[in-house]
């Protein structure tokens, strides 16, 4: 059995999604490097997808953070057509909708955790027919579907209607259609945003408008003017609001695409608030904890665009004042999760660290600690972080309890066969850097392995992201 990793160029000349063949996939729903968004795998039978430092499924780095072993988890398709997860003895799990499992049966719309990475599962068409865009990426079947669709029309025709809740939510999702078929194409095509009227004489070949068309009498106007528009080898696509196709004289004999709603596209909704908090919070470099992701992620948003931003304008202005987390106000549209704190956002001056009480700040993956005010940062020194991890994980099972010379070495190198003292040698080694690094008072040792020193206050935070160096200190 292998691994398969497609993920094709888009075809040119705007070819069609076949929509009635629908297969297994994966597709890259959160991650740290926003240009991994979007990438999508296809699970075919007989062919698994290995998830892990060493496997490369999903391109190059982006699976090497601290909490994804070498060999983590497989993706299967059975000969009956059943999609089946089987984590490969990872030391920090594998998680399907926020809970680990070892071996899970999966449907479309189920979230796949590995370390920071969440991928979607979907059933969908093998191939989208476009390309990835960090600006827009296309993650969603209904938004593959709509672009697609919206690339066909502008490629072919002078007149396209969309409807739309919120118009400028369409903006990046229209360029990203309009530089496709330019580049495809040849062709010089050059966008215009506008609102209402339209002057045809300001239009050249090559041209695309995109005009917000705001009730009835609006519409009726730019469809008597389309032949104008043509004439000038122009192109436009009138972006309907609800109301104007609700309004008296809103009918149209044009096609109407419909902009799926973000209930339809719920894969999308971390990138979208990820860029509103971005619009707010300026020159911020914002990414989001894994643990909101997911809240958002299997959430049932009742509001469209409108209220994702004014959630993120009122969210980027606590982060502004020092707030590290959402209010329970917020999380009601998120839904009541399990043991998912949540950071909104943070960033290299965002955010600022208030402190603790405590003597020693952990976090629950293992990727830093701060003791007594200093932060460690474990993210890039993988060994050192899942020895932390499995000695956290004991911790919060047993308090006061040890966590065996075997199972640190076991979370701490998985997947290596080592023989001998190797791992013993390689596991005093770790240790001692973690003492070193100041937490020679928190790990112990006792008979037959290591513990957390239960005399100790300490606190555990969720998240990869170590507060910022300076703040709160």
């Amino acid at each position: 059995m292998s691994t398969t990793i497609r993920e094709p160029a888009a075809p040119s000349g705007g070819v069609a999604i076949e929509a009635d063949r629908l297969e297994w996939a994966v597709v890259i729903v959160h991650h740290d490097d926003p240009s991994a968004l979007g990438v999508r795998r296809v699970v075919a039978v007989k062919h698994a997808l290995e998830l892990g430092r060493e496997s490369g499924a999903l391109g190059d780095g982006a699976l090497d953070g601290p909490l994804v072993s070498r060999k983590h988890a497989r993706i299967e398709v059975d000969a009956a057509g059943n999609l089946s997860l089987c984590d490969l003895g990872s030391a920090n799990g594998t998680w399907v909708n926020g809970a680990r499992v070892a071996l899970a049966s999966l449907e479309a719309g189920d979230i796949v955790r590995v370390g920071g990475v969440l991928l979607a599962v979907q059933r969908a068409p093998a191939y989208f027919a476009l390309s990835r865009s960090v600006r827009a990426p296309v993650l969603s079947w209904p938004t593959a579907r709509f672009v697609d669709a919206l690339r066909r029309e502008v490629d072919r025709g002078t007149f396209v209607c969309v409807s739309a809740p919120r118009p400028s939510a369409l903006v990046p999702y229209v360029q990203r259609v309009i530089d496709d078929v330019a580049a495809t194409g040849g062709a010089r095509l050059r966008a215009h945003f506008g609102d209402g009227a339209l002057q045809e004489d300001a239009l050249s070949s090559g041209d695309v408008c995109v005009v917000t068309v705001r009730d009835g009498a609006q519409l009726a106007e730019l469809v008597a003017r389309k032949a104008a528009i043509a004439g000038r080898g122009a192109k436009c696509i009138a972006v309907l609001t609800e109301r104007a196709m609700e309004s008296e004289g809103g009918e149209t004999s044009e096609g109407v695409l419909r902009f799926p709603s973000l209930a339809e596209r719920p894969e999308e909704l971390p990138w979208i608030l990820r860029a509103f908090l971005q619009e707010f919070l300026g020159d911020v470099r914002v990414s989001f904890e894994h643990a909101l992701a997911l809240r958002l992620l299997r959430a049932s948003w009742p509001e469209d665009v409108d209220g994702a931003r004014a959630w993120a304008k009122s969210a980027s202005a606590r982060c502004a004042d020092g707030a590290i987390g959402p209010s329970d106000d917020d999380l009601r549209h998120f839904g009541e999760g399990k043991g998912q704190a949540a950071r909104v956002a943070s960033s290299e001056r965002a955010a600022p660290w208030t402190g603790s009480s405590a003597e020693f700040v952990l976090s629950r993956e293992g990727a830093w600690f701060s003791a007594r005010g200093e932060t460690a940062d474990l993210r890039t020194r993988y060994a050192l972080a899942r020895v932390l991890r499995a000695l956290i994980v004991r911790h919060e099972r047993e308090p006061g309890g040890v966590a065996s010379i075997d199972e640190l070495v076991l979370a701490g190198w998985p997947g290596e066969k080592l023989i001998g003292d190797s791992g013993v040698n390689r596991l005093y080694v770790a240790v001692g850097t973690l003492r070193k690094l100041g937490l020679r008072e928190l790990i112990e040792r006792r008979e037959g392995g290591y513990r957390i020193a239960p005399s100790l206050r300490i606190e555990l935070r969720d998240g990869e992201q170590p507060p910022a160096r300076g703040d709160g200190r």
